[in-house]
C-alpha cells in the first residue's frame, strides 16, 4: 500500500465519504465498532487504483484543495475571503411562503433551494440524507428523493454518520441530474471525483454544502438515548424545535419503545449531558484536520445564523453563501416574490457567526498540527501553519476528552449506567469551561503570580466564573487561595470549590487582605469600596487582567 494511503487509514484521516469506491468494487466503506465509517480495502488493489483514492480523498496530498477547486469553478464573477471562500451574495434570513421553515432544523432554506430547482425542471433527482431503509441498522443514510415530498421527509439536521457510495454507484449507472447536499469534506470529495469521472460531472448538476463543526459518530446518538428510558429507539430528532424559546435552545426528540410499549421523549438540549459541540464528544479524527467551515467548494452554502439579532427567533435563521449564478438568481427572485426575506449580510456577518467552529478549525488546527509534527507523525497539508498557539490547553483538552469518549460510553451502556460517563468527563468538562472562556485569555498570569507569591491572606472577589478562571490559573501554579469574597448573601457562608465564601462587611474585617478582583465589569466600583476601607490598588488589590 502508498505510504500516503496508509497514513491516512492507520492516522485515522479518513471520513468515510465513499467517493473513491467507485474505483474499485474490493473498496468498501464499512461503519467501526467506534460507530464511524471507515475505507475497508477488502483485497490488495494495484498501485493504480491507490492513485485514483488519493486523488480524491479530502484528506489526502494529491486531492485539490478547497482554494484550488473555489478557483477553478468560481473566480470569474464572484468576491473572495480568505474564511468564507468565494461568494455572489451573502444573506441571512428565512423561507416565508410553504412549511419548510417550520420543517426544517433552521430557516428552511436547504429544502427550498432543492425543491426550487427541482420544480423549475433543473434537475431530476436530490441526494441527501433520510431516515434509513436499513431495518434498525443504522438510523440515516444516503437516499435519492425525486419528489418535492420526498425532499421534505428529508429536512432536518442529523447528527449521525453518513457515507455516499451506495448513491454514488447510482449516479454512475442511472443517468440523469442531480442535486446532492452534504457537509464540505465530502462536496471537496465529490468536486474532485467529477475531475476524474465524466459521468459523475455531468451528472452532479449542483452541489449544496451545509456549514459543519464536526460529523459524530452513532455513539452521539447512544449517549442521548442513554439519557432516556427508550430502550429501542425508532426514530430522533436532533433539532427538535421549541415555541417561544431561543433558536439555539432547542430539543431532542426521540421516539421508541420499553418493554413493548411505546414513548415519546422531547428534552431540550441544555439539559442533556454532552451536547454542547464545543467540547466534541463523539467527533470523527479527521474533522480535527478539516479547515474548511464554510463548503468553499459547493454552488451554496447553508448554516445556522448564530448571531445577536436572529437568536431569538425560535423559527430558525439561516445564513446562505451563494457563488452560483443560477441559483443566485433563483434566490433574488424568491426575494422579490416575497417566497424569502433574506437581509444582504457582510462577510464579516457571516464569519461572525460561526465564530467558535473557524477559530478551531483554524487557530485550533495550526495547534494540531503543530503537535503532531513534533511527534513525528504524518499529517495531511492544510491551508494553515502548524504552530503553537495561545490556547494549547483547550485544544489539547478538546482532543482528550474525544479519544476517551468512545469506551467509556460502552462501559455505560453495558452497565446500563449513564453516570460513569458523567461522573468521568465532569471534572475535565468544567475545567474546559474555565480554560475556553473569554476571561481566562485576559488573565494576566505574571502579574497576578508575582502578587500572590509574596502573600498569605489571598482572597478572590467573586465567585462566579471569573473568579473560577482565576482560581483554576492559580491553583495549576502551585499557589493557595483563602477564600471568595461575594456580594451574593445566597452564596455567602458556602463553598464554591472547596474555598469559603465571605461576605464584604466579613472580608473588610479581616487582616492584611490581599484581593484579586474578578468581575471584569465592576472593577471600578469594587476598587472604590476597597479604597474606602483603606486598601490601596496594586498594595492591597490588583485587576488580574489585561485590559
Amino acid at each position: 500500500m502508498l505510504k500516503e494511503l496508509k497514513n491516512i487509514l492507520d492516522g485515522d484521516y479518513c471520513i468515510g465519504c465513499g467517493s473513491c469506491t467507485l474505483f474499485n468494487e474490493n473498496l468498501q466503506i464499512k461503519l467501526t465498532s467506534d460507530g464511524k465509517y471507515k475505507l475497508n480495502v477488502t483485497n490488495p488493489i494495484e498501485k493504480e487504483v491507490e492513485n485514483e483514492i488519493l486523488s480524491v480523498c479530502p484528506f489526502s496530498n494529491a486531492s485539490k484543495n478547497e482554494t484550488e477547486i473555489g478557483e477553478l469553478l468560481f473566480s470569474k464573477n464572484n468576491h473572495y475571503n480568505e474564511l468564507t471562500g468565494y461568494y455572489l451574495n451573502l444573506y441571512a434570513g428565512s423561507v416565508l411562503k410553504g412549511d419548510f421553515r417550520k420543517n426544517g432544523s433552521s430557516g428552511g432554506m436547504v429544502s427550498w433551494i432543492i425543491s426550487k430547482l427541482l420544480e423549475e425542471n433543473e434537475i431530476d433527482r436530490v441526494i441527501h440524507v433520510k431516515e434509513s431503509n436499513d431495518n434498525g441498522n443504522v438510523m440515516f443514510e444516503y437516499n435519492i428523493s425525486s419528489t418535492i415530498d420526498e425532499i421534505k421527509r428529508g429536512a432536518k439536521s442529523k447528527y449521525y454518520p453518513i457515507e455516499m457510495s451506495k448513491v454514488l454507484s447510482f449516479v454512475e449507472n442511472n443517468p440523469g441530474r442531480y442535486a446532492i447536499v452534504g457537509v464540505p469534506c465530502f462536496i471537496k470529495s465529490l468536486r474532485n471525483l467529477s475531475l476524474k469521472k465524466t459521468n459523475i460531472q455531468k451528472r452532479l448538476k449542483y452541489m449544496i454544502g451545509l456549514v459543519c463543526g464536526h460529523l459524530k459518530s452513532t455513539y452521539y446518538t447512544e449517549m442521548i438515548k442513554l439519557q432516556t428510558p427508550i430502550e429501542e429507539l425508532e426514530k430522533i430528532n436532533f433539532r427538535y424545535k421549541l415555541p417561544n424559546k431561543n433558536a439555539n435552545d432547542y430539543a431532542v426528540k426521540l421516539e421508541g419503545k420499553t418493554n413493548s410499549e411505546s414513548i415519546e421523549s422531547v428534552i431540550p438540549v441544555n439539559e442533556l449531558y454532552g451536547t454542547n459541540w464545543g467540547t466534541g464528544f463523539f467527533k470523527y479524527n479527521a474533522c480535527d484536520f478539516c479547515d474548511d467551515v464554510f463548503g468553499e467548494t459547493a454552488d451554496i452554502v447553508v448554516g445556522d445564523a448564530w448571531l445577536p439579532e436572529f437568536i431569538n427567533d425560535d423559527k430558525g435563521t439561516n445564513i446562505v453563501i451563494v457563488r452560483n449564478e443560477l441559483i443566485n438568481n433563483m434566490i433574488k427572485k424568491g426575494i422579490n416574490d416575497q417566497s424569502l426575506d433574506l437581509k444582504v449580510m457582510s462577510p464579516n456577518e457571516i464569519i461572525k457567526s460561526q465564530t467558535g467552529g473557524i477559530r478551531h478549525k483554524r487557530e485550533g488546527l495550526s495547534q494540531r498540527l503543530y503537535n503532531k509534527i513534533s511527534n513525528r507523525q504524518w499529517v495531511p497539508k492544510k491551508r494553515v501553519e502548524p504552530k503553537e498557539t495561545s490556547r494549547a490547553e483547550v485544544y489539547n483538552l478538546r482532543e482528550k476528552i474525544n479519544n476517551e469518549c468512545t469506551p467509556v460510553l460502552k462501559d455505560a451502556i453495558e452497565k446500563n449506567d449513564f453516570s460513569i460517563f458523567t461522573e468521568t468527563f465532569k471534572s475535565l468538562e468544567y475545567q474546559l469551561n474555565l480554560i475556553s472562556s473569554p476571561v481566562n485569555q485576559m488573565f494576566n498570569a505574571s502579574k497576578v503570580i508575582e502578587f500572590v507569591q509574596d502573600n498569605q491572606n489571598i482572597f478572590i472577589w467573586g465567585s462566579g466564573i471569573s473568579g473560577q478562571v482565576i482560581l483554576y490559573n492559580l491553583h495549576k501554579a502551585g499557589l493557595k487561595v483563602s477564600g471568595f469574597i461575594d456580594s451574593n448573601a445566597k452564596l455567602v457562608g458556602k463553598k464554591v470549590n472547596g474555598l469559603n465564601v465571605y461576605s464584604i462587611e466579613e472580608a473588610l474585617t479581616m487582616n492584611n487582605l490581599k484581593v484579586l478582583i474578578s468581575p471584569i465589569d465592576y472593577y471600578k466600583q469594587i476598587s472604590m469600596t476597597l479604597n474606602e476601607n483603606g486598601y490601596k490598588e496594586d498594595i492591597d488589590y490588583i485587576d488580574p487582567y489585561f485590559r
